[in-house]
């Protein structure tokens, strides 16, 4: 702990107490902070507290993102979500000076995006970004408030609601379908339809803009100079960008764009929008490009722009013809529909955690069995480029078929050319094999190994990507053998991403390595801190050498790393077997 911490902590004794409590129920007693140097902290209960207690249930419900691979730390919003509660508290009421002593070490890095398009994209970091939610979600009320209504059908994206018990705080009823569905009612009535969507949408929101559109709230001005300050932590030296895939900055995205919506409706424009996509909806072509210039200029104010690619003025008819297939399947008689809209109809979200998860899992077991899934994937396969919603479903009804063929189908998609052919979703493919690992026979096993392994040695252009690296060591450190071990030594010397590297040291730990481990010990002041975590749940096999290594560490980890020892220390004792 530095000089500044511990006598922040002094001063603040009895407002953040250090221990081990969730909430500490009395003040602590001079001098507290710094004798426990070494525990979890925690603070009692703030204003904060419903929007912390909504955000970790919402993370542990839908994750911390939807574009990189399951995070360990995950775990903690599941297994001690108390404990948890207790270390954002102590955050939130030492904000200044943690930001300043701990702030976030956030891993960037691309994303595919199809075959040949990426995206930067970030990975925050687990606790700041459980931070960073509770702050927007205090927010929530009056950004919704500010924003047109529902009711109106004109944006349908990320609408928020009061949070729910199982921590969402979106309207699912409002969302994508909605929008096509209301685009489609409204192109009926126009001969023209506008179709654009915003270039880089995420990445180019200036933080100044949030930052104004927070304050002209009149609400929680402290709240909005934290959640700033927080943004500008994100992006390092630059004022723009929000992290993509998190539902912060959905939100605060959707707040970016609210003076626009206004704009257009205070015009009398007929438009429907759902994130970055707009549809206008236009009486003549005429009309049509005066909106387009009309929603170029608003937006460029904002620091944005259109996409020319996508840019488009069709008519009523055109646009109707393309849409409708997307949309079609919840409208077409069930024996008319093909195996492709069969499949889309299917609910395949199933909750493990579900009082009726036996019978939900049998239910989609026999709604799958109706669908030809290797047909389809077939058929996909046979395309220069797959259809990546069609194929993302398949992939992810695997889960429920028999277990001959999913060998079948297994075997089929880890061959290299059909490989590259499922790049697009190569991570969904790699969460379901992960999912999937531990029930399949050995045989199958070998077969994901032996096509994982190949892919990596061949310098596969998707294993180029360190996040579709990260996402295939995942699958392979599920078992060990002697080309695994090998390869991930090799892996782990040459990259220089926290995020592949973690993976390992996790792996490693998994397979009771305890030489690695040993080895790598030495060098623990100078791993990054997602590996630092990674180190640390990996030192518990090391048994009397990894107790008396973090009792000697202690007081060197930061918030975020007692919050991780102490909850793997607990979950080793009660439940030693469930795997990382």
């Amino acid at each position: 702990m530095s000089d500044t911490s511990k006598k922040t902590a002094k001063k603040s004794a009895k407002k953040v107490p250090a221990t081990h409590a969730v909430a500490a129920k009395q003040p602590a007693k001079k001098g507290a902070g710094k004798k426990d140097a070494g525990a979890t902290p925690s603070a009692p209960p703030s204003k904060l507290a419903p929007s912390i207690k909504a955000a970790i249930k919402n993370i542990e419900t839908y994750g911390d993102t939807d574009i990189f691979p399951y995070s360990f730390e995950r775990y903690i919003f599941h297994d001690q979500p108390g404990l948890l509660h207790g270390v954002l508290e102590w955050l939130h009421a030492d904000f200044d000076a943690q930001l300043a002593t701990n702030a976030p070490e956030n891993i960037n890095t691309l994303a595919p995006v199809g075959y040949t398009g990426y995206r930067w994209a970030t990975q925050i970091d687990p606790l700041w970004n459980a931070y960073y939610l509770s702050l927007v979600i205090d927010m929530g009320p009056a950004i919704e408030a500010a924003r047109i209504p529902v009711s109106e059908n004109s944006v349908f994206s990320y609408r928020f609601i009061t949070p729910t018990s199982d921590g969402g705080i979106f309207d699912a009823n409002v969302n994508w379908r909605a929008f096509m569905e209301k685009s489609q009612e409204a192109a009926a009535d126009f001969p023209f339809v506008l179709v654009c969507d915003i270039s880089d949408f995420y990445s180019r929101i200036y933080h100044h803009r949030i930052e104004n559109a927070l304050k002209w709230l009149n609400t929680k001005n402290d709240t909005v100079k934290r959640i700033v300050d927080v943004l500008k932590t994100f992006s390092g030296t630059v004022s723009y960008g929000l992290p993509v895939g998190g539902p912060a900055s959905r939100l605060l995205a959707e707040l970016s764009l609210n003076s626009v919506d206004k704009l257009l409706r205070g015009e009398g424009i007929r438009f429907c929008r759902f994130v970055d996509d707009y549809r206008i909806f236009c009486s003549s072509k005429e009309e049509a490009y005066q909106r387009l210039i009309f929603l170029s200029e608003k937006l460029f104010n904002e620091g944005l722009s259109l996409q020319k690619a996508k840019t488009r003025i069709l008519t009523s008819k055109e646009f109707l013809d393309e849409t409708k297939l997307l949309v079609k399947a919840e409208q077409i008689d069930e024996e008319n529909l093909s195996e492709e809209d069969k499949l889309l109809k299917l609910s395949v979200h199933f909750d493990p955690y579900s009082d009726t998860r036996v019978d939900d899992y049998e239910n989609l077991k026999e709604q799958v069995s109706k669908v030809d899934v290797a047909g389809i994937l077939g058929r996909e396969l046979e395309k220069t480029r797959i259809d990546p919603i069609v194929t993302k479903q398949a992939i992810s009804v695997i889960r429920v078929l028999e277990p001959e063929a999913q060998k079948d189908i297994i075997e089929s998609l880890l061959q290299i050319e059909n490989l590259h052919t499922l790049a697009p979703v190569f991570p969904r493919l790699m969460t379901v094999l992960r999912g999937l690992y531990s029930e399949l026979g050995e045989g199958t096993q070998s077969v994901i190994d032996s096509g994982l392994t190949a892919l990596v040695k061949a310098e596969s252009h998707i294993i180029q990507v360190d996040l579709n690296l990260a996402y295939a060591i995942q699958v392979l450190r599920q078992r060990c053998t002697q080309k695994t071990e090998t390869l991930f030594v090799q892996i782990f010397r040459k990259s220089t991403s926290p995020l592949v590297r973690r993976e390992i040291i996790i792996a490693w730990g998994g397979w009771q390595h305890n030489h690695s481990l040993t080895d790598l010990k030495k060098s623990f002041s100078a791993l990054s801190k997602w590996e630092r975590r990674a180190f640390i749940v990996g030192s518990y096999i090391l048994t009397d050498e990894g107790k008396h290594w973090r009792t000697h560490n202690r007081e060197s980890f930061d918030p975020l790393e007692r919050l991780v020892r102490d909850w793997f220390g607990n979950r080793k004792n009660t439940n030693p077997n469930v795997p990382l």
